[in-house]
């Protein structure tokens, strides 16, 4: 086979690493091979140290795993800390002995998150120098042995796209896709030690990217003014495990699901207990929560006197929160929108599409239109604001006293399957390589 259709994915975050960064490269990997390309993936060996995920990859010509030491043993540490800080910083605002905001804010992040996204520590954190460097090495001997002519960086980390540009350097004929699922340091508006650096650092790497993808509208419009060729490529689900009957399915109990995490306050589940006080005492339902949150989700219930209600699985293995998802009464997506960001459309947010269920959105922050837009052609459910407590208890009340269901548009959905998704970047790219269209921007 020629170079025309081998593509080599930079992921230092894939199968069978459990995250859900590493399901997005490797489901379009996975429909790009079975569309006839030849891929190749460029990940790192800690397999063994990260939590794994089932899902095959056996579809793949080849592997790349990457021996490396990017010193997780540290950051292990330094995540442990982080949780103990988050853990206080959030009691101590639930009662009262500080601000509110100002503990969110601290749950954010504070200066150890600041010095995580700052420049060069951002780098070091995930992936490392020496990933970095093996990963370059390796690489480009793959590169040049199987005469590859594509390849695909995905942020974050960030390492991934230093990897993708020192090979852009080195083989000059390469074409490149930097994927964007989140705004990186120096764009998105977190605090940071050396941002300036970061924007160099920024402007030099992003000047050799042929071609940016990033997850939805929003992002775009914050991206699309440091790169050539822009365009949305969203978040998806795999269809063939979709089960469109689960749509009308009863369900012996009514559960409110949400499995994720709470992303150091900027997602919001107050407004919805606030609707589930005038709830529970009259009707028979449960709040069944899976993630990494568990403490600070049982004090928010403690706090609001729901403590009867909270089913707490904690930190669950996604065999088990796909199976939770599709049995939900209401599957439960929390986010944020601000005037800088807009369009966060997680991964988290097709799983539950592909579930089945019907959708609560609940924003955090300004008005999305872009979500409320997919919600309402894909018939999802409904999308609702901080302030709308009222709607919020219509729409599980309709849902649980059988008044309304949700039929899915299944041609809108479909949109949204990653085989039209590989589809769709496979015809970028192939585009891109015939004709080096700078035109592309969509």
């Amino acid at each position: 086979m020629s170079s025309e259709k081998k593509i080599l994915f930079v992921a230092y975050y894939y199968p069978p690493i459990k995250a859900i960064g590493s399901l997005r490269p490797y489901y379009l990997s996975k429909e790009m091979a079975a569309s006839g390309w030849k891929v190749f993936v460029n990940t790192t060996s800690n397999r063994n140290i990260f939590t794994q995920d089932e899902l095959p990859v056996s579809f793949l010509e080849k592997i790349q795993f990457i021996e490396t030491f990017d010193l997780h043993k540290i950051k292990f540490i330094i995540l442990r800390m982080h949780h103990y800080l988050r853990r206080t910083m959030y009691t101590k605002a639930l009662r009262g002995e500080k601000n509110r905001e100002r503990g969110a804010d601290k749950i954010g992040g504070g200066r150890l998150r600041k010095l995580l996204d700052s420049f060069l520590i951002n780098i070091s954190y995930e992936g490392g120098w020496i990933y970095i460097v093996l990963s370059v090495w390796r690489s480009y001997r793959t590169v040049k042995r199987k005469k590859i002519k594509y390849i695909y960086s995905t942020f974050s980390p960030y390492s991934n796209h230093i990897i993708a540009y020192l090979l852009k350097m080195f083989c000059r004929d390469l074409i490149w896709v930097a994927d964007f699922r989140d705004l990186p340091p120096g764009i998105a508006r977190n605090e940071m030690y050396g941002k300036s650096l970061q924007k160099i650092l920024n402007n030099i790497i992003f000047s050799k990217v042929d071609i940016a993808t990033t997850v939805s509208r929003g992002l775009k419009h914050s991206l699309e003014s440091h790169f050539k060729n822009c365009f949305v490529l969203y978040n998806g689900f795999n269809a063939l495990q979709t089960d469109h009957e689960n749509i009308h399915k009863t369900t012996p109990d009514f559960n409110i699901v949400y499995t994720g995490s709470l992303y150091g306050g900027k997602r919001n589940i107050e407004p919805i207990l606030a609707a589930l006080v005038d709830l529970v005492g009259r009707y028979e339902i449960k709040f069944v929560y899976a993630g990494k949150d568990s403490f600070i989700v049982r004090e928010l219930f403690e706090r609001h006197g729901l403590s009867k209600i909270l089913v707490d699985k904690g930190v669950i293995d996604r065999g088990a929160a796909l199976k939770l998802q599709r049995e939900a009464g209401v599957n439960l997506m929390v986010t944020w929108a601000s005037k800088q960001e807009k369009g966060i459309l997680t991964g988290k947010f097709f799983e539950y599409i592909q579930a089945g269920r019907p959708i609560l959105c609940l924003i955090n922050g300004e008005k999305d239109e872009e979500l409320e837009e997919i919600v309402e052609k894909c018939k999802l459910g409904a999308v609702a604001y901080g302030e709308e407590i009222g709607k919020i208890s219509k729409f599980i009340l309709d849902i649980y006293l059988g008044k309304k269901e949700y039929q899915y548009n299944m041609q809108e959905v479909f949109r949204y399957s990653y085989k039209n998704l590989a589809s769709e970047l496979s015809m970028k790219l192939l585009t891109f390589g015939s004709h080096g269209n700078g035109d592309e921007k969509t």
